[in-house]
C-alpha cells in the first residue's frame, strides 16, 4: 500500500515538472514574437482626429488608410492636405472630397505619421450654373477656413431656344433681403467678396421669361422681344415711306391681342408671334403714270402746231403791195411768239419732269440705268 502511494506521488511530481518546461518553452516563444514586432504611430496635428497605434511585424509592409475628409460638427469639416514621417517635411496630398489616401509603410523599425487636415465650410447654392472663384481646393462647393470667395451666376439661361428662357433679377445670402441685379441679356453677374468663416447659403432669383417675335412684310415694328411671363407687351408698327406703290397697315393677327390702331397689347403667358397684315394702294402709281402721258401728249401737240400753216385771217382789202408787207410782218412776228412760247413751255416741262425723275431716283425707285434713259427720251422729245 505504502508502495503504491510513493508510486502516486512521484507521477504527480514528473507531470508538474513537464507543466513547468512548457510553460517555460511558451514564455520564451511570446517574447522572441515582441521582440521581432515594430510599433507604428499614427496622429494628427491640432487634433483633428484620435491618434492610434499598431504593432506591425518587422521588415513587413504596413498599409494605412485615412479619408480625406471626415466630420467636424454639423456645419463643418475636416480635410487632409499632408503627412510627414518622422518628423520629416511636410508630403503635400492631392485634395479630394471623398475616399481613402493610402500610404505603404516599411516596418523595419518603429515609425511615426502625423497627417494635417484644415476645416472647410461649405457654400449652399440654389442656383447649379455658378462658378466659384477661385475653385473649391476639393472641386465641389467646400472651401478652407478663412478663404474669400466670389460666385458668379448666369444672367439669363435658355429653357427653349428662342421661346422661353429664365432672367436673373436678385440674389441674397443667409436669408437676408433680396437684392435686386440690373437686368442684362448675356454674361455673367458676380456677388461682392464672401468670407469663408462659417457656411453659409446663397440664393438667385429667376424670371420665366417668354419670346414675342412680330413678324411684318413692311414698315417698321418695335414692342418685340423677352417678356417676363404674364405681363403685358405693348407693340407698335410704323407704315413705309413709299411713292409708286403704297402699303397700309390693316391690323394685326394673333392671340390674346387687344389692338389700338397700329399700337396693340399681349398678355405674355406662353411664347408669341403675331403678324402685321397689310394691303396695297395703288393710287399714286396712276397718277405718276397720267403725269408722263399728259406731257408727252402736250409736246406731240406742240409739235404738229408747228408743222400745220396758221389759217389766214381775213384784212381790210388793201393794196397788193401793202398787203404783202402787213402779212409779212404779222407772220413774222407770230411765229416768233409762238417759238418763244413753245420753248418755255417745253423747258417748264422738261424741268419738272426732271425733277420728279431726280426725286425717284434719290428714293431708290429708279435704278441707275432706268434713271437715265428716261431722263434721256424727255430730253428728245422736247
Amino acid at each position: 500500500m505504502k508502495t503504491k502511494f510513493l508510486a502516486i506521488i512521484v507521477f504527480v511530481i514528473f507531470l508538474c515538472s513537464i507543466s513547468s518546461i512548457v510553460n517555460a518553452a511558451a514564455q520564451n516563444i511570446d517574447i522572441a514574437n515582441l521582440e521581432s514586432k515594430n510599433k507604428l504611430y499614427v496622429s494628427y496635428a491640432n487634433n483633428t482626429a484620435p491618434g492610434y497605434e499598431v504593432s506591425v511585424s518587422s521588415d513587413t509592409k504596413y498599409t494605412v488608410s485615412q479619408s480625406y475628409s471626415w466630420v467636424r460638427d454639423q456645419t463643418s469639416r475636416y480635410n487632409l492636405v499632408s503627412y510627414s514621417i518622422d518628423e520629416g517635411k511636410q508630403i503635400p496630398i492631392v485634395r479630394q472630397a471623398r475616399g481613402n489616401f493610402t500610404l505603404d509603410i516599411t516596418m523595419e523599425t518603429l515609425h511615426a505619421v502625423v497627417f494635417v487636415a484644415v476645416p472647410q465650410y461649405p457654400i449652399d447654392v440654389s442656383e447649379f450654373d455658378v462658378i466659384f472663384s477661385p475653385p473649391s481646393p476639393t472641386n465641389d462647393n467646400w472651401f478652407d477656413a478663412y478663404s474669400e470667395i466670389t460666385v458668379s451666376a448666369p444672367n439669363t439661361k435658355e429653357i427653349e431656344k428662342g421661346k422661353q428662357r429664365a432672367q436673373l433679377t436678385g440674389w441674397s445670402i443667409d436669408g437676408s433681403d433680396l437684392r435686386t441685379i440690373p437686368r442684362t441679356e448675356s454674361g455673367m453677374f458676380t456677388t461682392p467678396t464672401i468670407h469663408m468663416s462659417s457656411s453659409h447659403k446663397l440664393d438667385f432669383t429667376y424670371v420665366t421669361q417668354y419670346n414675342l417675335e412680330i413678324v411684318s412684310q413692311y414698315g417698321t415694328v418695335t414692342g418685340g422681344g423677352w417678356h417676363d411671363k404674364e405681363s403685358t407687351a405693348t407693340v407698335s408698327v410704323k407704315a413705309p415711306d413709299e411713292f409708286l406703290v403704297r402699303h397700309i397697315f390693316s391690323g394685326w393677327e394673333g392671340s390674346k391681342i387687344k389692338p389700338n390702331g397700329q399700337s396693340a397689347t399681349v398678355l405674355m403667358d406662353s411664347p408669341k408671334i403675331i403678324v402685321a397684315a397689310w394691303t396695297t394702294d395703288y393710287g399714286q402709281l396712276a397718277v405718276l403714270g397720267i403725269i408722263p402721258a399728259a406731257v408727252a401728249g402736250f409736246v406731240i401737240l406742240r409739235k404738229r402746231q408747228r408743222q400745220t400753216p396758221s389759217a389766214i385771217e381775213t384784212q381790210p382789202e388793201v393794196s397788193p403791195t401793202e398787203a404783202r408787207q402787213d402779212t409779212s410782218a404779222y407772220t413774222e412776228a407770230k411765229q416768233q411768239f409762238d417759238e418763244n412760247y413753245t420753248k418755255e413751255i417745253d423747258e417748264y416741262i422738261l424741268q419738272k419732269s426732271i425733277e420728279k425723275l431726280d426725286s425717284m431716283h434719290s428714293r431708290g425707285l429708279l435704278d441707275e440705268t432706268r434713271y437715265a434713259q428716261i431722263k434721256e427720251r424727255l430730253e428728245k422729245e422736247t
